[in-house]
């Protein structure tokens, strides 16, 4: 959505497709399809590019129409990316529960921790699951050290595509100012020092 003149404010999910899609919407992009490349999906039944290439040609745009803008205003324009507003739902629900239904801090404290798990879940990270394994050594290295160089984290992941897969969990969470990755929140601490084996 605009917020003002040379301002694009965007909601950043935690699953990267919906990201691309705000990003997007806010910036009016229009994907166009060749004809000959229609036909193509039609006749090979590929039902589109990859998200990957999708992502790329959304940023291609912002930064066509970045430079357009800047060279029309003589100031480039502000990218908003909201990445909180989730949070502050969550602290505004727990809020309520305490306050409107009088739950206990204990009761908040199991609904925390559950969504917690499920995204431990969502990584595949629980025992049995196909990133326990990865996750476990991840987890250690960053209870040693409270946050390990994102290199450090790719080396360990050994796979781009798990690596993405659980940032995009919300277990984690990648700092770019100094390429390190920590724990998502203290919640997620303390879940991994009680439950997490």
């Amino acid at each position: 959505m605009d917020v003002g003149k040379g301002v694009i404010y965007v909601d950043v999910p935690p699953v990267l497709d919906s990201f691309i899609n705000n990003l997007a919407k806010a910036i009016r992009f229009k994907e166009y399809v060749s004809i000959t490349e229609s036909l193509k999906r039609k006749i090979l039944g590929n039902g589109g590019f990859d998200e990957q290439s999708r992502f790329s040609r959304v940023l291609d745009a912002f930064e066509r129409g970045a430079r357009k803008y800047e060279a029309k205003n003589s100031k480039p324009p502000v990218l908003i990316l909201d990445n909180i507003s989730g949070r502050v739902h969550d602290l505004k629900t727990y809020g309520n529960k305490i306050k409107i239904e009088g739950a206990t801090f204990e009761v908040i404290r199991k609904i925390v921790l559950s969504d917690i798990k499920n995204n431990f879940h969502q990584a595949q990270m629980m025992k049995g699951e196909a990133n326990h394994v990865i996750g476990k050594t991840i987890v250690q290295k960053m209870v040693e050290n409270e946050k390990i160089p994102f290199d450090t984290f790719i080396e360990l992941v050994n796979n781009k595509k798990i690596a993405d897969e659980l940032l995009q969990a919300n277990v984690f969470s990648y700092n770019p100012k100094n390429e390190t990755v920590t724990f998502q929140s203290r919640a997620t601490e303390v879940f991994v020092k009680e439950v997490f084996t």
